[in-house]
């Protein structure tokens, strides 16, 4: 048994010994069924987030609203949140009353999909009151009673369909893709944060071709048009895993070439996300050159390649990218052994902007190996050709 699970049976060992219900619950349990080793372990119980928080002496009221808080054991945190069955919801994301309750199958028949709706006890013991079992031996992705409600309560559980698709290679239930179709435009009043959240995770997974051509054939890119041309590239082709962000860079790339507004990207996700459209647009019908790599550097060079390969199926420039990294003559202007004040005194400019063409035009030729970065060299070329 390894350490995160032993320290999660010990919280549960706690609650039960002063009367509280608990269990394991959620992506857990099924990740537990399907054999697969997880950190993320999430706990449910009768007691209130009060009576927990008495229990354990490192616990913080991460999400107390919703009846949650994490409790801190040995090195590791675990999520538990007393049974509850949920209001209405607001703004398609969250309720706007938790009720808490006193039994497990309240809590249970509030979540998303069937195949997360169950929950283990100590022993061992698989509760299961909305057949996640059966659809798991099915291979399913089934909401839980009614799919249109599921998804008008939370339409981003629209998304983590695709994203269960992406980790376990289900299908999606008849019924739950209707509702999906039917529903998807909802997503478009989710906090673009969270879409992108989802998204990301997806394009991370085993299964994310097939996630990719479920939301196409499902028409879930109606709502995120900037997407589609960029999902039917990665639905058809077997590439190698995109770091993020740039399964956006491809989709973004492909649909105008630039960063939609309404896509909230930190400033240096944006930053690399545009060096890479700008260096795609450059290098798609040429090879990669000196001045591309000291400007833009190894990364973001051979994440071009990676995106290159992908939509226009260009040679594997790598090797190349790599000798020009490891034969640059310079790495930053201030190796140049001329600048912009030897410029202005060696020149008769009438246009002192002329200064920035004059080391640009150097700096080519030194990264080149056209001229030797040797101040004397570098005058002799600027009086040469300028003045």
């Amino acid at each position: 048994m390894n350490k995160h699970l032993e320290n999660g049976k010990k919280v549960l060992e706690t609650l039960t010994m002063h009367g509280h219900l608990a269990y394991f619950v959620g992506g857990f349990v099924r990740d537990f069924l399907l054999g697969i080793e997880t950190e993320d372990i999430d706990i449910t119980t009768s007691a209130t987030p009060e009576e927990v928080i008495s229990l354990f002496e490192s616990v913080k009221p991460t999400g107390i609203k919703y009846g949650t808080v994490t409790v801190f054991y040995g090195t590791d945190s675990f999520e538990v949140t007393t049974f509850r069955s949920d209001g209405l919801y607001k703004n398609h994301r969250h309720p706007e009353e938790v009720r808490y309750s006193k039994t497990l199958k309240d809590d249970l028949i509030r979540r998303d999909f069937t195949i997360n709706g169950m929950a283990m006890n100590l022993n061992g013991i698989i509760i299961d009151e909305v057949g996640g079992q059966d659809d798991l031996k099915n291979k399913l992705i089934r909401a839980i009673n009614d799919p249109h409600t599921r998804f008008r309560e939370d339409s981003l559980r629209i998304l983590r369909a695709f994203r269960f698709v992406s980790k376990t290679g289900f299908e999606i239930e008849t019924e739950t893709a209707k509702a999906i179709t039917k529903s998807s435009m909802l997503l478009t009043k989710i906090a673009n944060e969270r879409i992108i959240q989802e998204f990301k995770k997806i394009s991370m997974n085993p299964y994310r071709k097939k996630a990719y051509q479920s939301l196409i054939d499902l028409g879930v890119t109606s709502a995120f048009p900037e997407l589609k041309e960029g999902l039917t590239i990665l639905s058809k082709k077997d590439v190698p895993l995109l770091q993020y962000p740039h399964f956006f860079t491809l989709c973004f790339f492909l649909h105008h070439s630039e960063i939609p507004e309404n896509w909230r990207f930190s400033n240096l996700e944006k930053a690399n996300m545009k060096n890479v459209i700008e260096l795609m647009n450059d290098t798609q019908e040429s090879e990669f050159q000196p001045l591309q790599m000291f400007r833009y550097g190894l990364k973001t060079c051979m994440e071009t390649n990676a995106m290159n390969q992908i939509i226009c199926e260009t040679n594997d420039q790598s090797e190349r990218i790599k000798n020009l990294h490891d034969s640059l003559v310079i790495s930053s202007m201030s190796d140049l052994r001329i600048d912009g004040t030897d410029v202005l005194q060696l020149s008769v400019l009438k246009n002192p902007a002329m200064v920035g063409v004059i080391l640009e035009d150097v700096l080519v030729k030194v990264l080149n190996k056209e001229l030797p970065n040797e101040y004397e060299s570098l005058k002799e070329y600027v009086l040469k050709t300028f003045n």
